[in-house]
């Protein structure tokens, strides 16, 4: 479905559509670098060693898609489906635009830009929110990078990643078929500074006049860290994992020139197939019970550690307590050593004894 696209020279900023670990905080960290505002800094997702550079996400954004996923019991690699969001657009739509609006408005005269990747799978909702506000920039990476990235940060399955990739790129290509955006290859913008000048300048084109002239296209020197860029994929990798729907995918992603254009996907790639749908949902509910099992054999780890360290404490008592029986015993002793040895105690032997010999007859 095409919800339609930014007006030239009307745009109020970008909004960075892609898959979660596609590059999408470093694109959005090199538009931030060029004159465009994502939100106060108190306002953004914070860093972490999974993302050291920041991810540029809005909380206000984050916070309502989340409450809109939890709403239908999903989450953004396994999204509801496209009717069950579209049922209760007239519902949600209002809340999402209240959102969008308080940035826009905070963002002044700068162009405004918004990244959370939970967006790209919930185009029926965000679609005719965005549409004529914010130009799509498309964020492209390869889905084994992807996988991979995501494997060593949340421990997902690597068929799993790439299932959700695909779910989340057909979303994305049907709701943007017909629609000129920027693409924007990750690889590329990593390794070539001139790419990342001209993705942001050909965004850029498409800002009303007062925006257009805050930005000036960064090349990411002052931001871009190859560095951190842990995951390659190889070939071999490629036939690994990828079905052969899937690699027509990539191939015909990898094929798209970096700058705008006017996307045209073939119709098989804005279709979810229903095998990879299926596969999302079926890997996802194994990665949870998966995850609960680990949660339930981490607490009954934890139950035998402090079982033990109970114990442990208990030992300690029992041996402080022995330690200060037999000092008191010592003392005890040494005290009677004295008064046994003293001249009163002999003086008084016999007076004790006949007392002793008295108290056994009465007894």
């Amino acid at each position: 479905m095409n919800h339609g696209q930014c007006d030239e020279r009307w745009a109020r900023g970008v909004v960075v559509h892609g898959m979660g670990r596609s590059g999408t905080s470093a694109i959005t960290g090199l538009f931030v670098a060029s004159g465009y505002y994502a939100g106060e800094a108190v306002d953004l997702m914070r860093p972490d060693p999974s993302n050291e550079r920041g991810y540029y996400e809005n909380l206000s954004v984050f916070g309502a898609n989340e409450e809109v996923l939890g709403e239908f019991d999903a989450s953004w690699y396994d999204p509801a489906d496209e009717a069950t969001q579209t049922a209760r657009g007239d519902e949600l739509r209002p809340r999402l635009a209240a959102v969008l609006d308080r940035l826009v408005q905070d963002s002044g005269s700068a162009p405004l830009a918004l990244k959370d990747p939970r967006i790209g799978v919930m185009l029926p909702l965000w679609g005719p929110v965005l549409s004529g506000v914010l130009h799509p920039v498309l964020v492209i990476r390869d889905p084994i990078e992807i996988a991979f990235s995501l494997r060593r940060r949340e421990d997902m399955p690597v068929p799993l990643g790439i299932a959700a990739w695909e779910v989340h790129m057909t979303t994305l290509l049907r709701h943007l078929a017909g629609v000129v955006v920027t693409v924007a290859p990750y690889r590329a913008v990593m390794a070539e500074p001139g790419v990342a000048r001209a993705v942001v300048a050909a965004a850029s084109e498409h800002m009303a006049v007062a925006q257009a002239r805050c930005v000036h296209p960064s090349d990411g020197s002052d931001w871009l860290a190859p560095e951190l860029r842990h995951n390659n994929a190889q070939s071999r990798d490629r036939r690994r994992y990828l079905t052969a729907s899937q690699q027509e995918l990539w191939t015909w992603l990898e094929s798209l020139e970096p700058g705008n254009c006017e996307l045209r996907p073939p119709p098989a790639f804005t279709e979810i197939p229903d095998a990879s749908r299926a596969a999302v949902h079926q890997l996802s509910v194994l990665a949870d019970r998966i995850s609960g099992l680990e949660q339930g054999l981490s607490r009954e780890r934890q139950g035998r550690q402090d079982d033990q360290q109970r114990a442990a404490e208990a030992y300690e008592h029992v041996q402080r307590v022995s330690d200060e029986a037999r000092e008191a015993y010592e003392q005890t002793e040494k005290a009677y050593q004295v008064i046994v040895q003293s001249k009163s105690w002999r003086l008084t032997s016999l007076p004790r004894t006949v007392a002793s010999t008295v108290r056994r007859l009465l007894a």
